[in-house]
């Protein structure tokens, strides 16, 4: 069952503004073995708040469909290099050994930061766990709603590119706040989404990403919950790093900057390139004499095919994760290989749209291949 929402999430506001609506958009992002005609989609839709301009889904999906197969490896030199910065980000905010990481999904970030410090004592609450040997790593099955008791113990609560994927960030955050003692830390990196719509980067806002998390929401959020920014720190145009402390007091009643007008106007201007963007891509690949290539088993595609992107010539997506190796992207009919598959070919066209990966990306084409086309 789709759970609507009437008013803002974060300020409660009730001056939603419906935005744009995709009808039967893919409900998964990521690849699958099952049939096509498996597939389930539904109305991607959109709204706006009036007084914040907080951009946000109008309806949510179950989580156990959004997130029916892992699909998130975070490949890649940008997203290696992500995490050795943040690690270091931790351990120089960190203010007690103890850490509770929410959604630590393949432990990989808690062994680099116990590599940096071989005396934290780490713990990890996630839903769907990565069996894991370290010694210093406590793993704890579900959500973190459900182990409160995991807060109190620890006076450092870390997460990666989590906040953004909350459903009700601000009920999450008010129960993480009623169990941290004060001057226990908060501190976390998310997505620099105002930088992606700037971009016009089409992983914005999706059914995973279901609000606009911006600097601005961030501030409110964490002022109105009694706590104090000790740092901010941003990391390439990718990602922005957090560390908050709590401090003594009632939650306060704080206003926050209202975006509406450029917010909207950003969100609208990417519809409309993207429309006229897909006519380009089409009447480029109709017209080139070799084989055609999209990079990308993941939202940048499954959105240019949404809005038009035409496939029969397209041979299929190359991909560097292992897990999606000839697998289908979900809601199209393109199949994964190996990039190293135009090794050989003689001028093999390439589109990449791949957001803040797009250099990382047409650099290693290029290094496969030296004669590839990127459009």
């Amino acid at each position: 069952m789709n759970i609507s929402r009437s008013k803002c999430l974060i300020t409660g506001s009730q001056d939603l503004e419906e935005l744009h609506n995709y009808s039967s958009f893919p409900v998964f992002i990521g690849c699958t073995d099952q049939d096509r005609s498996k597939d389930k989609f539904a109305d991607l839709k959109l709204s706006i708040s009036k007084s914040s301009g907080i951009i946000q889904l109008s309806e949510l999906l179950p989580l156990e469909l959004i997130y029916s197969e892992y699909h998130s490896e975070a490949l890649g030199s940008v997203w290696k290099e992500h995490h050795l910065e943040f690690s270091l980000f931790v351990k120089n905010n960190i203010n007690e050994l103890s850490v509770l990481e929410i959604g630590g999904s393949n432990c990989e970030f808690a062994e680099l930061c116990i590599n940096l410090n071989k005396k934290l004592c780490w713990s990890i609450v996630e839903p769907n766990l990565f069996k894991n040997s370290h010694k210093d790593i406590s793993l704890y099955n579900g959500f973190i709603e459900e182990r409160l008791d995991l807060v109190s113990s620890s006076r450092n609560v870390v997460h990666s590119h989590v906040l953004e994927h909350l459903y009700n960030p601000m009920d999450v955050l008010k129960k993480i706040s009623c169990n941290q003692l004060s001057g226990s830390r908060m501190i976390f990196s998310i997505p620099n989404l105002f930088n992606y719509l700037k971009h016009k980067f089409v992983n914005t806002i999706n059914f995973e990403h279901t609000y606009f998390l911006t600097e601005e929401v961030v501030i409110y959020m964490f002022e109105s919950l009694s706590y104090k920014l000790v740092e901010k720190r941003y990391f390439e145009n990718h990602s922005i790093f957090y560390c908050f402390e709590k401090i003594d007091g009632t939650h306060k009643d704080i206003s926050i900057t209202n975006n509406y007008k450029i917010n909207k106007k950003a969100y609208l201007e990417m519809i409309t390139h993207y429309t006229v963007e897909v006519d380009l891509l089409n009447n480029a690949i109709h017209n080139y004499n070799g084989e055609v290539f999209i990079f990308g088993a993941h939202i940048f595609t499954q959105y240019l095919t949404y809005m038009g992107l035409d496939t029969k010539r397209i041979k299929c997506i190359l991909d560097n994760s292992k897990i999606k190796l000839g697998k289908r992207l979900y809601g199209n009919s393109l199949f994964v290989s190996n990039p190293d598959i135009i090794q050989d070919l003689k001028n093999p066209l390439v589109i990449v749209r791949a957001g803040q990966y797009q250099s990382e990306i047409i650099n290693q084409l290029k290094k496969i291949n030296s004669s590839v086309v990127i459009i």
